[in-house]
This record gives C-alpha cells, structure tokens and sequence, in this order.
C-alpha cells in the first residue's frame, strides 16, 4: 500500500454517504473493508459482536469508498441538490411533509437495521433471554429509536426466546 493512499474516517463516511453507523457496520458486515491505524485490513466481513462502536474507530481507503460509490449507486440515494429539485414545485406545507416523511424513513431505515442485528445478538445467545437484556442490547446498537420500536422488536422476537416471567431457572 502506498504512503499516498487517501483515507477518510468512519464519521466522514457517514456523512458523505448520509447513512447511520448501523447501515456502515451492516456495509462492512457485507465485505466493504475496514482498516486500523497501521493499513491492514480489520474487517473484510465485518465483526461478530453486536456493538456499533467500532464503526468511528476505523478508516476506510478513498479508493474503496469510490469504488464502492461507482458499484452501487442505487445505495446512496439523491444528493442535496437533488432534493432541491424535487422540491421546487412544492409549497411550504409540501416541504415541511416531505420533510417529515424523509425523517420517518430514517428512523424506519435505523429501525430494521437495529432488529436485524437484534436478530443476531438473539441467535447467538440461542438461549430465553430477559426484556431488559434486549433492550440494553438494542441501545448499545442505536440509543436514538423509540421504545415503540422495541416493543415491535420484542415482539417480533420467537417466544421460545422470550422471558415471559418469573424466576429463571438460574436464578434458584
């Protein structure tokens, strides 16, 4: 690898992708690299644990992020002016909707990513688990989502996983 090889951060590349760290983590989880201080490669398939702080410690090489830019398009949506022109027949009440609607989807977006890794986490203790370590666990991946959000995730969860309370049989 050259002395001259560009790298951006893990905060920069949310921000030029405008995407959450759970969206980042799931990229790199799907074999974007990511790379610790020294240039090697960290993460070619991503981490096995659940925890998202990883996503900020890491850098990524320019030259991947374009690559990756150029081979999926589709995923990065349409840039600011985009929006401008989508927006220039709209009137005030129209904007403000639209605007709504934009932050629904990212709520939506963070929502399913944070149950798909919730889904993980459950799969991997493979084991009843209690509401309160879920929770804690879906916190860790994105402290930001409503309790709606977990109660649809809990839910949504098989029962054989689920708590429904009482003692545990560890707890005797």
């Amino acid at each position: 690898m050259s002395d001259q090889e560009k790298w951006i951060y893990g905060e920069l590349l949310m921000k030029r992708w405008d995407v959450s760290r759970a969206t980042l983590a799931y990229f790199v989880k799907e074999g974007f690299p990511a790379y610790g201080e020294e240039g090697r490669v960290v993460y070619e398939s991503g981490p096995d644990d659940t925890s998202l702080d990883w996503v900020d410690r890491y850098r990524y090489k320019l030259s991947d992020v374009e690559n990756y830019e150029a081979a999926n398009p589709h995923l990065f949506g349409a840039s600011n002016s985009d929006t401008k022109m989508e927006q220039a027949g709209m009137d005030a009440k129209e904007k403000r909707e639209f605007g709504q609607l934009k932050r629904e989807k990212e709520k939506w977006d963070a929502s399913i990513q944070a149950a798909l890794l919730v889904g993980m986490f459950v799969q991997e203790k493979n084991q009843v688990l209690k509401r309160k370590d879920v929770k804690d666990q879906l916190y860790k991946i994105d402290s930001t989502l409503p309790d709606t959000a977990f109660e649809k995730i809990w839910k949504a969860i098989p029962s054989q996983y689920r708590h429904k309370g009482g003692r545990t049989k560890d707890d005797t």
